[in-house]
């Protein structure tokens, strides 16, 4: 706030934000806000703007969310899997930060976070619980998560796999339910935890994402190379939840 002495609206509506922490949506939201408020001060209507690029982005999501219908109920298009998990990395991940997370389905499931704040990412989460219940199959982490077509991409640079001891495969069974039990259990009790630390997916916005969040996914995808998607299979509260 120090940083905006002197300056007038009009240069105070065009600042950036050096950084933020935690979550970036309620962020995002505090930062238009205040800009449309210093702009609306100065006489200019911020509707009268449109911002090209982020439209862009939202349509050719949404017809990446049709593509993923399409394959899930009608045809599995494996043909194009590989352009199909580079374009969910590119648009979900870094260009628009759309994903489902503990972090984000707290704020859902709260009322923090309303539809019309991000309707792309209202209708992952819809179709996520939905689409499951009346096909009994898996569709965000295996169609239109992220982080898990990252996992795949670094699962293809070698057929080479490890294998797994029968103890470890044992332990493994139990260390996804725990941790979601725990985070579980935190948010009942309202005990102030950051979410976005648990999971690597917010290591997609790299420019704002926590060093731990970059370092979690980096050793996640690291072992992708030699385990079949091993965030998803044994440590993803998400996944446990969904």
């Amino acid at each position: 706030l120090h940083s905006w002495k002197g300056m007038t609206l009009k240069e105070a509506s065009e600042s950036d934000i050096d950084s933020v922490s935690g979550v970036t949506l309620s962020s995002n939201t505090i930062m238009a806000n205040l800009s449309e408020i210093l702009e609306l001060s100065e006489g200019f209507s911020p509707m009268s703007r449109i911002d090209y690029k982020q439209l862009v982005v939202k349509i050719a999501q949404l017809v990446l969310f049709l593509y993923a219908l399409f394959s899930f109920f009608i045809k599995n298009m494996k043909r194009y899997r590989m352009v199909y998990l580079v374009s969910l990395i590119v648009l979900f991940g870094f260009l628009a930060g759309d994903f489902i997370s503990v972090a984000m389905m707290r704020g859902f499931l709260t009322g923090a976070v309303s539809f019309l704040s991000n309707p792309i990412l209202w209708l992952l989460f819809l179709s996520s619980i939905i689409i499951p219940i009346f096909t009994n199959k898996s569709f965000y982490c295996t169609h239109l998560c992220p982080f898990g077509a990252a996992q795949e991409l670094a699962g293809k640079l070698t057929n080479s796999k490890k294998k797994i001891p029968q103890r470890v495969k044992i332990v493994f069974q139990f260390t996804r339910p725990v941790l979601f039990g725990i985070i579980a259990l935190m948010v009942i009790l309202d005990y102030k935890v950051d979410l976005s630390l648990v999971e690597p997916f917010a290591a997609f916005l790299y420019t704002v994402a926590a060093p731990f969040t970059i370092g979690l996914a980096i050793v996640s995808l690291f072992f992708s190379i030699y385990f079949s998607k091993p965030w998803c299979r044994w440590f993803c509260p998400t996944v446990q939840f969904l």
